[in-house]
């Protein structure tokens, strides 16, 4: 997973991939917060701090992929290129999707084995 946000990063941020030039800063920062966040939240102390940022990781993706949708109406990508960067932003969310709900699964079973008071 943080494999695949790097590869996001590394290509879609780049000076010959154009995305960062269809809303500046904006899109260089969503492609490069993907792989941050995973990085950043695997680091946090509580498995729900960690959530968070898988979150904002999920979201970022996000944000790229439809900033591919603009880049291929405007013709700064081809098409094929504007479908590879969204087929790679769609499986990094779903793998997001997958660690997100088996860590509020694992929360959910460490509660109910809680004595109650």
């Amino acid at each position: 997973m943080f494999g695949s946000g790097r590869r996001i990063s590394q290509s879609s941020c780049t000076t010959d991939f154009p995305i960062p030039r269809i809303s500046g800063s904006r899109a260089a920062a969503a492609c490069v917060s993907i792989s941050n966040n995973i990085a950043e939240g695997f680091e946090q102390p509580t498995t729900i701090n960690y959530l968070r940022y898988l979150n904002i990781a999920r979201n970022s993706s996000n944000e790229v992929r439809s900033m591919s949708y603009l880049a291929v109406r405007l013709n700064y990508l081809k098409d094929d290129e504007g479908v590879h960067l969204r087929t790679e932003c769609e499986a990094i969310s779903k793998m997001l999707r997958a660690m997100n709900e088996k860590l509020l699964a694992n929360i959910r079973q460490r509660n109910n084995k809680e004595p109650s008071s």
